[in-house]
């Protein structure tokens, strides 16, 4: 039963690594393409060599890795974006209050016509009055719709306006800023990880090739075998879809302090309050009860001092001139004033409810939040842990191979610093996430909270 067994599985191998060749053949433009093995004529002594340059070369990887902090403050740069969006709105505001201290009411109106009425054979009753054309040109003085009437009022709600559009843009532009400053995060992360997934398929790679090895002199189980080599293809698949790059095991390791990020809880509870959204409530709020004095029964009316010139071209073909002196006015017979007042009170209401609701939501969220950090935090500790003693471990063992160099196991020793790897891995994930969280924070309220946080280590 064990003979047909190994002769199915050693003639299903060459198709198995077919498959892999033509995985391996994929579009370079698709990201990391995996290398096909090609084992042929495998000796123990060759594998054996492997194993001892690949040890030298993993002691020296570790011994050289890099140290870094958490890239996360490196990642980020909000003041050119806020500085424009400022400058922008500021000249926006200034041309338009200029534009409302131009407006002095003066206005001149004119018109010239002529008289139809010899071309009907209408007679006049009065032939002094009647005349054949006339032309007339007036000045006039339009008070309650020039900067002279509610002048305060009306440039604070210019500035008004203007604060709305300007913190709705903001929000917009934060919001590209934060996305921007969680790509690059993931960017960084992902290129620590695929560095740190390129050095343990180096591993199984000579692992796979020892497996094939022990394979042929009937020294393995086969389940083993596929285990090497299914780690190997979901290795290669995740480090296919994190980062595109060739050569990656050529860098050196990159090892994240691990640390205890901690947040002001009490301080981004004021800021969730003092949301992005809030301030544009508070912008529209203020707009409306500006709006408010603004609304009365005499800005609906038109009241219009004038000076008028005329010219008559009688019907005895003379010409007489006049000068006039009046005000021109218009009085609606209906006021609308208290409805509209009550209208701007409602839709300040329903800001005010929209502000509660939207509030409540977005505590729940950073909460959410807060307490998947907690829970990271947790997990990088215990992690972070974890490696310590792996590190010890593998330091250990070193020693003890050294002493031994020829009674110890290859694939166990090899395992031992691919287990090393994986917690690199593990933590590398872990603070990605950690910080993913706090950047969902940041999107949520829509403001940069970094000055709210710092992180201890560990």
């Amino acid at each position: 039963m064990n003979n047909t067994v190994k002769t199915l599985f050693t003639a299903m191998l060459p198709l198995f690594l077919f498959q892999l060749a033509i995985y391996g053949q994929m579009d370079n433009h698709n990201g990391y393409r995996p290398k096909m093995l090609v084992y042929a004529n495998l000796k123990n002594k060759d594998v054996l060599k492997h194993f001892n340059q690949r040890f030298e070369e993993l002691d020296q990887l570790l011994s050289d890795a890099k140290v870094i902090k958490s890239p996360y403050a490196a990642a980020r740069d909000m003041s050119n974006y806020n500085t424009i969006l400022d400058s922008l709105y500021n000249v926006r505001k200034n041309d338009d209050v200029k534009s409302l201290l131009q407006n002095n009411g003066l206005e001149v109106t004119g018109q010239m016509y002529g008289r139809l009425d010899n071309s009907f054979h209408i007679s006049d009753d009065d032939d002094v009055s009647s005349y054949k054309a006339k032309a007339q040109a007036e000045i006039g003085w339009d008070i309650i719709n020039s900067k002279f009437y509610q002048k305060k009022s009306k440039t604070k709600q210019i500035l008004y306006v203007n604060d709305v559009d300007r913190l709705q843009q903001y929000k917009k532009q934060n919001e590209y800023v934060f996305d921007d400053c969680q790509n690059k995060i993931i960017e960084l992360y992902s290129y620590y990880l695929a560095v740190t997934m390129s050095h343990r398929l180096k591993n199984l790679d000579i692992l796979n090739e020892a497996s094939q090895l022990m394979l042929e002199q009937d020294r393995v189980a086969t389940d083993q075998t596929m285990d090497v080599m299914n780690e190997k293809i979901d290795l290669e698949y995740q480090l296919s879809q994190i980062y595109s790059a060739e050569a990656l095991d050529k860098q050196p390791l990159f090892i994240i302090k691990p640390t205890m990020l901690v947040v002001d809880t009490l301080a981004l509870m004021n800021l969730v309050k003092e949301n992005m959204g809030s301030k544009i409530i508070t912008a529209n709020q203020k707009m409306l009860e500006n709006r408010k004095q603004l609304t009365n029964y005499l800005s609906t009316t038109k009241l219009t001092p004038f000076f008028r010139a005329s010219s008559y071209w009688t019907s005895k073909d003379r010409l007489s001139k006049n000068l006039d002196l009046g005000v021109r006015f218009t009085i609606p017979l209906y006021n609308q004033t208290k409805s509209k007042k009550h209208s701007i009170d409602i839709q300040s209401a329903l800001l005010e409810l929209q502000r509660i609701t939207d509030n409540e939501q977005l505590r729940s969220v950073c909460l959410q939040q807060l307490d998947m950090i907690d829970k990271l935090n947790q997990s990088v500790s215990v992690e972070a842990i974890h490696m310590k003693q792996l590190k010890k471990y593998v330091a250990i063992r070193k020693k003890a191979y050294i002493q031994n160099p020829n009674g110890y196991n290859y694939i166990i020793r090899m395992q031992e610093y691919n287990q090393l790897l994986k917690g690199m891995e593990r933590l590398c994930h872990l603070m990605l996430n950690r910080q993913l969280a706090l950047i969902n924070i940041e999107k949520t309220i829509g403001t940069d909270i970094t000055h709210l946080t710092r992180e201890v280590e560990l």
